[in-house]
């Protein structure tokens, strides 16, 4: 299955990979934006969040084809961290908070309101996620949620992995919120295991030749 699915997946890029063929002269299967991107994280001037008006207006890069663009910041990226790896871990922990953060990061929308009906959503859903990763790991047996603790765990990884794996890039690439929305859903998923487990009481059952008492 994981072999026909990155099969699926590569020829689904070949045409993409074709246009940039004749465009760019180089088979490009992603993009020319990865190099930049990795920059505007990882740059020297770097804040976890994304600005990039004045880098891309440098004389250095004036001129550039896409393809040199790409692999200018590509170097300029990989020589930042060498140079500083300590600054580069800081950021990714300035990303994690960005990425995961309950309220929104960008100055226009952290007024009272919007921060408080943002707590509001997001962290009950993070409190009620946690439960749900217990609830599985520990086995859960009513009439919502019966499942084997080994079951549990399996099903626990599984939902995880996009927020492992989001995250994980995320702190590399500059975070945001919207970086988190993919994963979201299994989150969600999880907070919804909890409030079954806990809405949804099983039920008194009565042996058969016995009164109930």
């Amino acid at each position: 299955g994981g072999v026909l699915a990155a099969l699926i997946v590569f020829t689904a890029l070949v045409p993409w990979a074709g246009r940039n063929r004749g465009v760019l002269g180089e088979w490009v299967f992603l993009t020319t934006r990865g190099g930049i991107s990795l920059y505007d994280g990882v740059g020297p001037y770097a804040t976890g969040a994304s600005d990039l008006g004045d880098v891309k207006q440098s004389p250095e890069v004036a001129g550039l084809t896409e393809l040199e663009w790409h692999r200018h910041f590509l170097a300029e990226s990989f020589r930042a961290i060498r140079e500083d790896p300590g600054r580069v871990f800081r950021l990714a922990v300035v990303k994690l908070r960005r990425t995961w953060n309950p309220v929104p990061n960008a100055e226009d929308y952290r007024s009272g309101l919007f921060r408080w009906v943002a707590a509001g959503w997001m962290i009950p859903i993070y409190g009620l996620a946690v439960v749900g990763v217990v609830v599985l790991i520990r086995g859960g047996r009513n009439v919502a949620i019966s499942i084997h603790a080994p079951t549990g765990t399996k099903v626990v990884l599984l939902l995880l992995l996009p927020a492992i794996y989001f995250t994980i890039l995320h702190c590399v690439f500059v975070g945001s919120v919207r970086y988190r929305l993919p994963a979201m859903p299994m989150i969600e998923i999880l907070a919804a295991v909890a409030v079954a487990a806990w809405w949804v009481r099983p039920a008194k059952s009565v042996e058969c030749g016995t009164r109930p008492r």
